[in-house]
């Protein structure tokens, strides 16, 4: 989770040395050693797909037969892979763009495994940018339940929900606070809660090369009591028998078993036995002189060059009794609701009209209401107010000066497969182009109207219809410079054949 500044390519000297005597300390010589030469490999490339949108096998296809990129089954999770990708293609494809898959460490898969959300429940997680975590959170809950994802920075709460958007996340509203304050908002209130907090990142210096700029054990000292609050808030919030997992991408006691030992021996928790699908070594149980609360050995460490990907640790806790609340926030107005279905039929009627859609198609939906736009969410929200949040859901669709919403390309997406009517298929490459273009396809589109565009059978956006023929509403956000569609690398000779697997 942490935030850090543009790479650089060689170890900082210092901060090397720093790194090499902390764990030399805490381990040996012969482990800081791998350590480094680990740190100066070429890192690996994985990916989750996204089974909100797709299965592994099409996925695999489509990056093999379009973008000459090979997926590698791992072990585990199941819908996980690494890559051979000779072309450096994965952060640029059309199927990235559509929300396929998310580019996601092996490691920074295993906490949303051990935290194991389900359907229904409800989850906060509380660190959430960028959106690796929450997305697969959402994904194994099946966009059902209530998710509330949280950032404190700004920069990264746009980044969060871009990602939301992008994987069709529809059952998560993201929150702008203070992690350490966010209990005073959710009084045992969530089933489950992640908390990756923000870390000093020694896991990660195989792809965050910079750590080595400024790391020092004082730096994860000072971190570790942002740490404990943050972990802390979370507890509070869940109901008793609640369970939360706390991780990191470091590999400091200060952080990790240190701040385990403190929650139990402290308030009313208890460490969980959990299993993990990758390779785990034992945490460190003794540090300072001091032997740390039994519970810490059932967390567990995951070392980088045994699973080739990066360091972390991840433990498990379940809430045995009340905790004193914080003091309640104030309540912030909004001018937003939740809306009836009944009470929104001028708003939705172009859409009941254009795609032959019924209210009984929305059934899995709550809808929201400002002003100017209307929003929808999975139906387990709970509450009329939403004065907490940033966004909840997803845009519908903005509503125009007769009341109609006008559907975004988002919701189109998520909710394509029920649209009876007015779809069109893409039928050339150039017409693919010159829709996520943001242009207008001629053809005759027919009656003047929104329409839905599909492109193999796949809704991917919205439109218009218009006399001069199909009018793009594909995001602006989505039209990268450097988009590679499916057939871009037709006449481009392959990379060779020799190149590492990312």
């Amino acid at each position: 989770m942490t935030k850090l500044r543009r790479p650089r390519k060689t170890l900082d000297p210092q901060g090397a040395e720093n790194i090499r005597r902390y764990l030399t300390d805490l381990y040996d010589g012969d482990f800081a050693r791998r350590y480094f030469e680990y740190a100066s490999t070429e890192k690996s490339t994985y990916l989750r797909v996204n089974t909100l949108r797709t299965d592994a096998e099409t996925l695999r296809r489509r990056l093999r037969e379009h973008y000459r990129v090979e997926l590698e089954p791992i072990d585990a999770p199941a819908a996980a892979f690494r890559a051979r990708d000779p072309e450096r293609l994965l952060g640029k494809t059309f199927e990235q763009a559509l929300g396929h898959y998310y580019m996601q460490s092996r490691s920074s898969m295993t906490p949303p495994l051990a935290l194991d959300p389900k359907p229904g429940e409800r989850v906060l997680d509380l660190c959430a940018a960028p959106g690796s975590k929450s997305t697969q959170i959402a994904a194994m809950m099946e966009n059902r339940g209530m998710l509330v994802v949280n950032e404190i920075q700004a920069d990264r709460l746009s980044t969060l929900i871009f990602s939301l958007d992008r994987m069709g996340i529809v059952n998560a509203g993201a929150t702008h606070e203070r992690g350490e304050w966010i209990s005073q908002r959710y009084d045992e209130f969530f089933d489950k809660a992640l908390v990756d907090v923000p870390c000093t990142g020694l896991g990660i210096l195989v792809k965050q090369i910079e750590v080595s700029d400024w790391w020092t054990a004082e730096s994860a000292r000072k971190l570790a009591d942002l740490q404990f609050r943050l972990a802390l808030s979370a507890l509070k919030t869940l109901k008793v028998g609640g369970e939360m997992v706390y991780s990191t991408c470091t590999m400091t006691v200060e952080e990790n078993e240190a701040v385990i030992d403190k929650l139990l021996e402290r308030y009313p928790v208890e460490a969980i036995e959990f299993e993990l699908p990758v390779a785990t070594a034992e945490p460190i149980d003794e540090f300072g002189g001091t032997t740390l609360h039994p519970g810490v050995r059932k967390s567990k460490r995951i070392l980088p060059w045994e699973i080739m990907s990066e360091g972390f640790f991840v433990a498990k806790l379940r809430k045995t009794g009340s905790i004193e609340p914080s003091n309640p926030a104030p309540v912030r107005e909004k001018d937003a609701r939740f809306a009836p279905i009944e009470k929104l039929d001028r708003e939705l009627a172009p859409i009941y009209d254009r795609f032959g859609m019924t209210r009984e198609d929305f059934a899995p939906y709550r809808f929201i209401k400002t002003p100017r736009h209307l929003f929808f969410v999975s139906e387990a929200w709970e509450g009329q107010s939403l004065p907490t949040y940033r966004r909840v859901g997803v845009r519908f669709g903005q509503i125009d000066s007769g009341g109609g919403a006008i559907l975004s390309t988002t919701a189109a997406r998520i909710i394509g497969e029920k649209f009876r009517q007015n779809v069109v298929e893409l039928e050339t490459d150039e017409e693919l182009r010159r829709y996520v273009e943001g242009g207008t396809i001629k053809r005759d589109a027919g009656e003047k109207g929104q329409l839905a565009v599909a492109y193999r059978g796949e809704v991917i956006g919205s439109a218009q219809a218009t006399p001069g023929g199909v009018k793009s509403r594909f995001p602006k956000a989505l039209r990268a410079n450097d988009l590679v569609l499916p057939n871009d690398l037709a006449n481009r000779p392959p990379a060779p054949e020799d190149a590492p697997l990312s």
